[in-house]
């Protein structure tokens, strides 16, 4: 008892460093202490994408079955092993939700916006304007969003204002996608981003239009 009190009190990277040297219970205690950070993550994610039709369950597995890449990979020298197996996870979490939501035929990604070659971007955009506004024309507002996102520049990350940039001058998606600037999954997730931090801004100009 006294033993298993002890290792619960090791840093991960030193039950990393047994487990390296063939110690079955030093992972055994990595992977418990692991499983609580698997289900806090798989339940962040979840909540911050929803609609896509991937469950609880599904993320877990995912999280089991890349641990032991974890293990394997972690260089001490480079992190903290938890930072390591966030990063991993993070990455091999959103790959699978991504990946499974449009395989499955999922349409809506974070709740808003359509994933399918026919949808026009700029219209994801205006909605964010229209909301309470029935007489609403994009046409109409199109500049001004502009205007907004030009005005907020420094909100945005690089990447994030130059798609919602070339969405409103006309671009596609499928247009940035052929460009090769990002992988198709980060670049839906940037737009999504993007998209929300210009709600906020838009909320704060519509009493001026």
């Amino acid at each position: 008892m006294c033993k298993k009190q002890s290792y619960n009190r090791i840093l991960d990277e030193h039950l990393h460093v047994l487990t390296a040297q063939g110690n079955h219970d030093a992972y055994q205690l990595l992977v418990r202490r692991y499983q609580n950070y698997n289900k806090k993550l798989s339940n962040e994610l979840l909540e911050k994408y929803p609609g896509t039709g991937i469950s609880f369950d599904e993320i877990m597995v995912v999280c089991a079955n890349h641990f032991n890449y974890v293990v394997r990979k972690y260089n001490p020298e480079l992190c903290s092993f938890y930072s390591f197996w966030k990063g991993v996870m993070t990455k091999e979490i959103m790959d699978y939700i991504i990946k499974n939501s449009y395989n499955a035929g999922a349409k809506s990604f974070r709740g808003s916006l359509i994933l399918d070659d026919e949808n026009d971007e700029r219209i994801a955009i205006g909605e964010v304007l229209k909301e309470e506004d029935e007489d609403f024309s994009i046409k109409e507002k199109i500049k001004m969003v502009m205007r907004a996102l030009k005005e907020n520049r420094e909100t945005f990350k690089n990447k994030e204002f130059s798609i919602l940039y070339l969405l409103l001058l006309g671009y596609e998606m499928s247009d940035l996608e052929k460009a090769g600037i990002m992988k198709r999954s980060t670049l839906y997730l940037t737009f999504n981003n993007a998209l929300n931090k210009l709600k906020k801004i838009i909320k704060t100009y519509k009493k001026d239009w």
